[in-house]
């Protein structure tokens, strides 16, 4: 899989398990900031999963083959945990990229957690309601 995902907020502190908030991989605009249009990586790859999306709205709205590919590629990480503590059991996509101007990173690029997780709290709640490892969005 190329470089499709950006960031990735793991989550879980005092939960039953852990879940992360996924970000896909964006264009930049001229001030740096990522913009809503696809990289060109990830359109492509997008297209061979049969989505024909242009921005990460469109990708979001219904690819079922897309959360499919992200789910495998999570659990391909998750082989090599050593308990079942340490594996990613829910994740969700974040309808847009991690940036400065959003205000989960700080100026000096660190993730503001406390920020993301405030910022995500219902649906990092809905990730809690169920049992069964999945994609929510």
């Amino acid at each position: 899989m190329p470089e499709v995902i950006s960031n990735v907020m793991v989550v879980g502190d005092k939960r039953k398990h852990l879940a992360a908030i996924v970000t896909i991989r964006s264009q930049l605009d001229a001030q740096g900031q990522p913009t809503d249009i696809l990289h060109p990586d990830v359109k492509k790859w997008a297209e061979n999963l049969g989505a024909e999306a242009e921005t990460i709205s469109e990708l979001l709205e219904d690819e079922e083959e897309v959360r499919l590919e992200i789910l495998a590629g999570i659990q391909k990480v998750n082989r090599k945990a050593v308990s079942n503590a340490q594996k990613v059991h829910k994740f969700m996509i974040a309808p847009r990229d991690f940036s400065l101007a959003g205000g989960e990173l700080t100026p000096t690029m660190k993730l503001k957690r406390h920020f993301v997780q405030d910022l995500y709290a219902k649906q990092i709640d809905r990730m809690y309601e169920h049992e069964t490892q999945s994609s929510m969005w």
